[in-house]
């Protein structure tokens, strides 16, 4: 099949100078849709490289974490990884694997610039490949409808058509990589298995209380709930003994890992494996859309610890860029989308309607 360079489409409102990219909603897409169908092929490329290559896919998910064990249940998606590779990826001091930042207030600012990385990788292969030149990662906006997005609640809960097992092929005949076996079956059949009656009244998806509370970070020790999380240093996996999640990270965040990918040899339900999953990077860009919901609203603030990019955040963070050259970043360098080094909007910040 002919594929053809393309441009950036008109906007329904200007983007500031440089332009920017707007990430869309999945549900406006189909498997046939360029940003879709380039996403997969740039998936399988990455997925032929080494993990001890940067812009690896097995790379890319080893910084969210990484464990032998259990990543290598399934050889064809995680190659083994020797010793003297992890030991040079969890360096003390400047860590690029096993760094995921949980029960924090940095969880937000850490998976902006995750999914921010991994996008431009991606756009590299893209534009490689004579894609479009704004592709920007869609979004799954499971949690209902906005007067905006036209999509009921029964819809939006389902996972994506183009990442269920009815579309094993692209259009140019090549497997779908958006397609995985280690997902909940009802998951991959298009059935419902978000708001099931386990979880009545939509709770699993419910963004109201997380969106609702306008305290983006607590202080140590703090009885009170808040939207982002705790006041932690680095906090991976418990480092900061006052770690603890915020109510954007319970749910619906952890709703979704656990009800798309339940049970030890699935993936979205388990830290070491869950980027392995396509549909991960939707999930997650849909957490860093609700921010943006969180913060458009009335009375509702980032850190004031991170306004200031001449005066970064003392926690730097470490990942590689799309040419694989290694880079720093803290929380105060990602509080606007819009300007460099992220450059890009969402299509829907309304609040949801439910």
């Amino acid at each position: 099949m002919a594929i053809t360079q393309t441009t950036a489409p008109e906007r329904s409102r200007p983007a500031i100078p440089p332009p920017i990219r707007v990430r869309q909603n999945v549900l406006k897409l189909n498997l046939n849709d360029d940003i879709l169908f380039f996403f997969a092929k740039a998936i399988a490329v990455m997925q032929t490289k080494s993990i001890t290559i940067p812009t690896s896919w097995n790379y890319q998910a080893a910084i969210h974490d990484y464990q032998p064990s259990a990543n290598d249940i399934a050889k064809r998606h995680v190659v083994q990884a020797d010793a003297a590779t992890i030991a040079a990826n969890t360096n003390p001091g400047k860590i690029f694997w096993r760094a995921c930042q949980h029960q924090t207030w940095y969880f937000l600012p850490w998976h902006r610039m995750y999914i921010s990385f991994f996008e431009r990788m991606i756009m590299k292969l893209v534009a490689d490949m004579k894609g479009p030149l704004d592709w920007a990662l869609p979004y799954w906006n499971y949690s209902g409808t906005s007067k905006f997005s036209g999509f009921t609640v029964a819809k939006s809960s389902l996972l994506p058509e183009p990442f269920q097992s009815k579309n094993p092929l692209l259009r140019d005949g090549s497997p779908n990589p958006l397609f995985i076996p280690f997902r909940t079956p009802d998951a991959n059949a298009g059935n419902p298995f978000l708001t099931d009656s386990a979880f009545l009244n939509l709770t699993s998806i419910n963004t109201s209380t997380a969106l609702g509370n306008s305290s983006f970070s607590v202080a140590p020790g703090s009885i009170i709930n808040s939207f982002g999380g705790v006041e932690t240093k680095f906090n991976h996996f418990n480092e900061d003994p006052a770690a603890a999640a915020g109510l954007l990270e319970r749910t619906p965040h952890g709703n979704i890992h656990s009800r798309t990918g339940p049970g030890p040899d699935r993936f979205m339900g388990n830290f070491t494996r869950a980027p392995l999953d396509p549909i991960f990077w939707l999930h997650h860009c849909n957490i860093d859309r609700l921010w943006e919901v969180w913060r458009g609203q009335p009375g509702h603030a980032d850190p004031p610890q991170w306004a200031n990019p001449k005066k970064p955040d003392p926690v730097s963070f470490f990942f590689h860029d799309q040419d694989g050259s290694e880079q720093q970043m803290n929380a105060s360098q990602v509080m606007d989308t819009k300007v460099a080094p992220l450059r890009y909007e969402y299509d829907d910040t309304t609040v949801p309607l439910t």
